[in-house]
């Protein structure tokens, strides 16, 4: 009986079931790989973080450089480490050797970015130094002289370029520039030098005598070629030319004759021109610099001797004596057409006048006026001359003044 008792014992104990322990185990899965679900989620991640915050905001600070006071140099870098820490927070990275794999990747990336951008404009300099190009000419608001930019793509440096200007096929400008590429704008890196009007004029460029002006700018093995304004570059004045306008009062004027006649002149509106010659009246010359004299004489010699009249790039000046002549400033050549409507003691008729109690104009016959013009030494040694004739009559206590003698 105990024998079987025991053996049911040991039955019993080899049916007991065996006890299941459960073990906890912690997560070896970095927490980079934890974001995004994937690795390539957090890559996709990492390349949007970099473009916002890095590769954008470089090219749009290298872009509008020209508009930000601050020197690009001084605040690329900061713009670079700034982003990125920026995409650094936005992934979540802390120490990324503790995050696995995928975070090194990710960290690997947003500083091998923010490193290739930093050497970016080095590396332009280096690769593109030597590519220039001819980026125009300039004429100074003085008109003295004229700027020659040349635009290179990065680097910078000192250059030579080898001048050469020619009008009419003879050499009139031979020379070296040293110049730097040290100034930028939003096309890009230039370099500029400046040539004095004065050390190449030698005629107008237009006009019947004129000849334009070509320049070649070599630089290494580069050369460019081109015309130099033909405008700016017409300073001679080849033509004068002068006319006389009575005013009458008399009879449907309003106003009587002093001397009872029926119609008579009460002043004259004195009238220059000065230009380049044309068909028709002389051609303005708005980067000219000249002076004028201008007197009309009569039967007994000369009745009016106008101020000397200095004009220069358009602008005319002369002594107004107290308002003799006029308030002494006035504009030559501002439609096209060089003339100058000299002014008096009078108005009338929406003319300035010289009124006739200035000349004393009682004596009957020919009249001439006459302008006499005269430059600076650099745009031409010639004296211009012009003057017109008119006649100065009564009849049939009418005066008339007419054209010619």
């Amino acid at each position: 009986m105990s024998g079987g008792l025991l053996d049911r014992v040991e039955v019993e104990a080899d049916e007991e079931p065996d006890l299941k322990v459960e073990e906890t185990t912690v997560s070896d899965t970095p927490i980079s790989e934890d974001v995004g679900g994937s690795m390539e989620g957090l890559l996709g991640r990492t390349f949007t973080a970099i473009l916002a915050t890095i590769i954008v905001p470089f090219f749009l600070v290298m872009w509008f450089d020209e508009y930000i006071p601050v020197s690009l140099n001084a605040l690329m870098p900061l713009i670079l480490l700034g982003g990125a820490g920026v995409s650094w927070f936005w992934l979540g990275l802390q120490n990324p050797l503790e995050q696995g794999n995928t975070a090194i990747m990710s960290g690997a990336i947003v500083v091998l970015v923010a490193l290739m951008l930093a050497v970016t404009p080095t590396l332009l300099g280096t690769v593109l130094t030597g590519s220039m190009s001819f980026g125009g000419i300039e004429a100074s608001d003085d008109g003295s002289e004229f700027e020659v930019k040349i635009r290179q793509n990065g680097g910078s440096g000192s250059h030579d370029a080898v001048v050469n200007i020619v009008r009419n096929g003879v050499s009139v400008y031979d020379s070296t520039h040293t110049f730097s590429i040290d100034k930028s704008d939003g096309l890009g890196d230039y370099g500029l030098f400046t040539i004095p009007v004065d050390s190449v004029y030698s005629g107008n460029a237009l006009g019947s005598s004129g000849g334009e002006y070509t320049i070649d700018v070599s630089i290494g093995g580069q050369t460019w070629s081109n015309t130099l304004d033909s405008n700016f570059m017409t300073r001679t004045v080849t033509e004068g030319q002068t006319d006389v306008t009575p005013v009458f009062i008399g009879e449907g004027s309003g106003q009587s004759c002093d001397d009872g006649s029926v119609r008579c002149v009460s002043g004259v509106s004195l009238s220059v021109w000065a230009g380049l010659e044309s068909q028709n009246s002389p051609l303005a010359l708005p980067w000219a610099n000249f002076n004028f004299t201008a007197s009309m004489t009569g039967p007994s010699g000369t009745i009016v001797t106008y101020p000397t009249v200095e004009v220069s790039m358009t602008s005319a000046s002369w002594d107004s004596e107290g308002g003799l002549y006029g308030d002494g400033t006035a504009i030559m050549g501002d439609e096209g057409y060089a003339i100058l409507q000299l002014e008096g003691d009078a108005e009338q008729e929406t003319l300035s006048i010289v009124s006739r109690d200035m000349w004393q104009g009682d004596e009957k016959g020919c009249y001439t006026f006459t302008v006499t013009i005269t430059q600076d030494p650099f745009w031409g040694e010639e004296t211009v001359t012009a003057s017109s004739e008119h006649s100065f009559q009564s009849q049939d206590g009418s005066e008339t003044w007419l054209p010619g003698c």
